[in-house]
């Protein structure tokens, strides 16, 4: 009833990236105890309940966003409509990878993320599961390759650790596919989508920039210009891929605190204090907004109109 492929990841030179690399894994021990232990995040089913079960259990907990729902931290799911191209091309894309007769695994150190499919009556169930990137790990399940034949252990050993615990899927019946989120940060890593994100955000933080005498894209309040030095810009740049909340709101940006009164950006400055974060200071007769790594949280959360 079920099977179980290993998916890898292809770099782009200016993307993020794609799934590559489809193969399948043809177990000769430990399959059925593994898929046993198969659980989604945050919920407690009996020993006895199959993958499904547990799943129907699972989706209960989750928020009907149908829209923009990879832009939330909370897990959602959603039907994949012609209006989310992005996420029905890689859809159609594991579809048609997973419907051709595929190699076994052989090299296990380069996995992005496992998936296991099963059917019950009319529909078709996806669960993808993280690859962990380390095996030193304390784990149930230990994946190894023999003769390119996938061996899983039920002890510790040496190989990689295999996890069960799913972060994403998909039903799909007929021509409809709905997908279930259990756990935003991974479905984003597995995909690709947080270093997207990661991308937009730098983008739009370098649009503030005017670097060799460049005009910024972006002001605050129509006039203002966002100075900062290049010790700084490094320091933000990690902020930025390390923050993820930070990231997420600056991957939305799109030019609103131009918009802003400057009145306005000034007391909302005036109020980062309140949620432990440094105010930015401010020439007001040059126009510039002065800009340092220890003040970029408020910086970001006045210009996007947010507490991070």
């Amino acid at each position: 009833m079920y099977k179980f492929y290993a998916v890898g990841w292809q770099p782009q030179a200016q993307n993020v990236g794609q799934l590559d690399n489809f193969r399948q894994a043809h177990f000769n021990s430990g399959f059925d105890e593994y898929i046993a232990a198969l659980q989604f995040p945050g919920t407690q089913e009996s020993q006895n309940a199959t993958v499904i079960e547990k799943f129907k259990t699972a989706i209960t907990g989750l928020e009907n966003t149908e829209a923009n729902g990879n832009n939330t931290e909370v897990p959602f799911y959603r039907t994949i409509t012609d209006n989310l191209a992005i996420e029905k091309a890689r859809c159609d894309k594991v579809t048609e990878q997973l419907s051709q007769e595929l190699n076994p695994v052989k090299d296990i150190e380069k996995i992005r993320l496992y998936i296991a499919t099963a059917k019950e009556n009319d529909s078709e169930y996806r669960f993808y599961i993280k690859a962990l990137r380390t095996a030193n790990l304390t784990t149930r399940f230990i994946l190894t390759a023999l003769d390119g034949i996938i061996n899983i252990t039920d002890t510790e050993g040496k190989g990689k650790a295999l996890p069960y615990v799913i972060c994403y899927a998909e039903k799909i019946e007929k021509d409809t596919v709905v997908q279930y989120v259990f756990n935003v940060q991974d479905y984003e890593a597995i995909f690709g989508l947080n270093e997207s994100k990661i991308n937009s955000a730098k983008s739009n933080c370098d649009k503030f920039f005017s670097d060799y005498g460049r005009e910024p894209e972006y002001k605050v309040s129509g006039s203002y210009t966002v100075k900062v030095s290049n010790e700084e810009k490094e320091k933000i740049t990690n902020i930025i891929e390390s923050k993820r909340k930070i990231a997420n709101a600056l991957a939305k940006y799109n030019n609103e605190a131009s918009d802003y009164t400057w009145e306005a950006v000034k007391e909302a400055n005036s109020l980062s204090e309140r949620f432990m974060q440094t105010p930015f200071t401010f020439d007001e007769d040059k126009k510039e907004i002065l800009l340092t790594a220890e003040s970029f949280e408020a910086w970001v959360s006045v210009i996007t109109n947010t507490k991070n």
